[in-house]
């Protein structure tokens, strides 16, 4: 992830995913206004006996409402990945402590035995310390 710069604005590389992440917004955006127009469209033909304003008009309903369906089940989807997003994130979070306390007691049980190993090649290098020969 980039860093901010000391003066709080967004890096270069922050404006470029932001504009892409816009950009990717509007094109869904339009082609989902096409698709429910289209559909409207289809919809409407199937009752030749409406008027061309009343044709206009099923056609205006029908993609508004469309369109309003789809923004709930993006927002619901929004919402569900963000509560995704944080869910995983403490799950991530307490597995690297996990691993983090393991490694650390790892560390110092390694580090335990160390001192063990210089402390017994102490005593017995020191004179004295072997029994006589025989």
């Amino acid at each position: 992830m980039s860093e901010r710069q000391p003066t709080g604005r967004p890096t270069g590389e922050e404006e470029i995913r932001a504009g892409i992440a816009q950009l990717e917004g509007y094109l869904l955006l339009e082609r989902e206004r096409t698709t429910a127009h289209q559909e409207a469209e289809a919809f409407a033909q199937h009752l030749p006996w409406l008027t061309t304003v009343q044709h206009e008009e099923v056609v205006h309903l029908y993609t508004q409402h469309r369109l309003a369906v789809s923004q709930r089940i993006w927002q619901a989807t929004a919402h569900r990945a963000r509560q995704l997003r944080a869910e995983y994130q403490a799950r991530y979070d307490a597995l690297r402590h996990r691993l983090m306390r393991r490694c650390v007691a790892l560390y110092l049980a390694a580090a335990a035995l160390g001192v063990l190993c210089v402390a017994l090649l102490a005593f017995f290098a020191a004179p004295g310390c072997w029994p006589a020969r025989l």
